[in-house]
C-alpha cells in the first residue's frame, strides 16, 4: 500500500514538472534565441516573462542563463565558423579602471558594440573603430591557418606564452611559435610560406653540411 502511494505522489509530481515547463515554453520562438554561457552560473533565477506576447514590440522570450527574459529577436546570427575566432569572444573590460571607447563584436546582436575599456589585457574582441570590427566580424574574415616559419625553431630555455590561441590576438593575427615564445603576429600566405620552409632547409644543410 505504501508503495502505491510513494508511485502515484512521484507521478503527480512528474505531471506537475511537465506542466510546469510546456506553460513556461508554449509560445516561444526558442529556434532564434542565443545560445546559452556554459560558464555563467546563477544563485537566483527570476523569469522575466514565460511566452514572447508578454514581451515588447521586436522580442522574443528565452531562456537565459538565470531564467527567461525578453531579448531582441536577431534576423541573422551567424554560426562560429563564418565569423574569425576573436568575434566570438566575450566584451572583456579588462582589469584595469581606465575609460576607452572601443567596440566589439556581439554575437547575439550580430553587431558591433560599444565599450568602455579599462586600458590592459582583456582579449581580441577589442576594435579601435566600428568600422575595423565590423569589417572583422561580419564578413566572414577567417585568420588564415599559416603561421610564418620559425627562424628558431629549437628552444633550450622557457618557452613563454604571450597568447594561448588565435582568439587571443587582434584580428587579423594569428598565435604562433617564434623561437622560445608564441606571439601574435600576421599570418602569410601559402605560396610564402613554402618559400620560407625552403630557405630554412637550405640554411640547414649549410649548417650542418
Amino acid at each position: 500500500m505504501g508503495s502505491r502511494r510513494a508511485w502515484a505522489i512521484l507521478f503527480h509530481a512528474l505531471v506537475f514538472c511537465a506542466l510546469q515547463y510546456a506553460q513556461a515554453t508554449y509560445g516561444r520562438s526558442k529556434s532564434r534565441c542565443p545560445a546559452l554561457n556554459p560558464d555563467i552560473r546563477c544563485i537566483h533565477h527570476f523569469n522575466q516573462c514565460h511566452q514572447d506576447h508578454e514581451c515588447g514590440k521586436g522580442q522574443i522570450c528565452c531562456t537565459k542563463e538565470c531564467g527567461n527574459e525578453c531579448v531582441n529577436i536577431v534576423k541573422h546570427r551567424p554560426e562560429r565558423n563564418e565569423i574569425a575566432p576573436v568575434c566570438i569572444l566575450p566584451k572583456d573590460l579588462g582589469p584595469c579602471r581606465g575609460i576607452y571607447v572601443r567596440y566589439y563584436y556581439d554575437l547575439n546582436a550580430g553587431k558591433c558594440l560599444e565599450f568602455a575599456y579599462g586600458g590592459c589585457r582583456g582579449n581580441g574582441n577589442r576594435f579601435n573603430t566600428r568600422e575595423e570590427c565590423l569589417t572583422t566580424c561580419t564578413n566572414g574574415v577567417t585568420v588564415p591557418s599559416m603561421c610564418p616559419t620559425d627562424r628558431f625553431p629549437y628552444c633550450y630555455g622557457k618557452l613563454n606564452r604571450n597568447c594561448q590561441d588565435d582568439s587571443s590576438c587582434h584580428a587579423g593575427k594569428k598565435c604562433c611559435k617564434l623561437g622560445c615564445y608564441y606571439g601574435c603576429v600576421k599570418p602569410v600566405k601559402k605560396r610564402r610560406q613554402q618559400q620560407q620552409q625552403q630557405q630554412q632547409q637550405q640554411k640547414q644543410k649549410v649548417t650542418y653540411g
